[in-house]
């Protein structure tokens, strides 16, 4: 998700620009950080780093680095980072799924209520051109009326063999089953 919305922010700078970055591999850290010109001061290992300078600039300028904070870590970890971050004011775009669990999600619901700050699911796939082609020909009508729709979610082998059997999504307990983390767009 989050290389898609970086990607946006290159496209539209007048829209969205990357301030700040949270990213525990060096390569992509680096890569990123000069695709998007952020300033070495504002570009961190983790993000419980980026959230220790975003309180440092709270209090001592009072405000806030940027507007909203994308969270794009693995799944267990998002209330984590969701409940530090509402805390501190910013809205939030999350990854899909919320969470691991119910608990965590009623957890989040109670800060994002608590902080009054806007939060949104990233369910990316409705915006790839397979999705919006779908759409468009159920839209315009050419295949009549329909009474119901089957549809599968093409998730490829390689993908999933890569990722929800031996990859960052193959455990249940560090990540939600793939038919929540998939299947849901």
């Amino acid at each position: 998700m989050s290389q898609g919305y970086a990607e946006y922010a290159l496209q539209e700078p007048t829209k969205c620009k990357v301030v700040a970055i949270a990213e525990p591999r060096p390569k992509t850290r680096k890569n990123f950080t000069d695709a998007h010109l952020v300033d070495q001061t504002l570009v961190f290992n983790t993000w419980q780093e980026l959230h220790k300078a975003s309180e440092e600039t709270l209090k001592t300028v009072g405000t806030r680095l940027a507007d909203a904070v994308l969270v794009t870590v693995q799944d267990y970890m998002h209330v984590e980072v969701v409940l530090a971050f509402a805390e501190q004011g910013y809205h939030i775009l999350c990854e899909k799924p919320m969470s691991t669990n119910i608990e965590d999600c009623i957890k989040m619901e109670a800060a994002i209520k608590k902080a009054g700050i806007i939060f949104g699911m990233g369910h990316v796939l409705r915006y790839s051109p397979y999705s919006k082609a779908i759409t468009e020909i159920i839209r315009s009508g050419t295949l009549g009326q329909l009474i119901n729709v089957v549809h599968v979610e093409p998730v490829g082998y390689y993908h999933f063999a890569h990722s929800y059997v031996r990859g960052n999504w193959a455990r249940e307990k560090e990540s939600c089953f793939s038919l929540m983390t998939k299947s849901c767009q």
